[in-house]
């Protein structure tokens, strides 16, 4: 009887201690707010949070809370000379920075001014609608759980206002969701 009591115990702690806390999508906005947090601290050059490009998450195996969990890569535009600068976040399964590691490359050329606000406000904004919707929207779910790439570029409405939009693909899913975005930080709708 015991050795039963055992094994059904270890058989429900188990799948929890594999299985990611945050999901993907907050690992993007916290590796974000990262960067924010490394600008201030001036850490990391301004480049980083006016010139976000695009981001990757990644998962990253693991056996405790504390290991790390997820893998983002933030690129900026590409200079000329086709070098392209980036910050490398690792995180634990609760979304806790634990490292960054910056990638040498040329000045960010051809990126987009979304004053009033900066790139990686506004691809926050984005994600915050993911992360407060999703759990009424059943169509955002995939892109929170399972966020594996984000864009941000910038575009107009049919009337000419300069606006921005997160693309964000999910694995597993064939569809890129569209979140437009004011550069106030107001999130207009998406493609859904």
């Amino acid at each position: 009887m015991k050795l039963r009591s055992a094994s059904i115990v270890l058989l429900l702690i188990a799948p929890s201690a594999f299985a990611h806390t945050v999901a993907r999508a907050k690992a993007a906005e916290l590796t974000l707010h990262r960067i924010e947090r490394l600008v201030i601290l001036n850490r990391i050059e301004l480049d980083f949070q006016e010139k976000l490009k695009s981001m990757s998450v990644e998962l990253i195996a693991h056996s405790a809370e504390t290991d790390p969990a997820f893998k983002t890569t933030t690129l900026q535009y590409t200079p000329t000379d086709g070098t392209q600068k980036s910050i490398e976040v690792v995180l634990s399964d609760e979304g806790k920075a634990l490292s960054y590691t910056l990638g040498a490359g040329g000045p960010a050329a051809g990126a987009p001014s979304y004053a009033p606000k900066d790139a990686v406000s506004l691809a926050e904004a984005g994600l915050h609608y993911i992360l407060d919707n999703s759990a009424v929207l059943p169509a955002l779910l995939p892109y929170d759980r399972n966020l594996s790439a984000l864009s941000l570029s910038p575009s107009t409405l049919g009337d000419g206002t300069p606006i921005a939009v997160l693309e964000v693909q999910a694995e597993g899913s064939s569809s890129t969701l569209k979140i437009q975005v004011k550069l106030d930080g107001t999130v207009l709708g998406t493609n859904l």
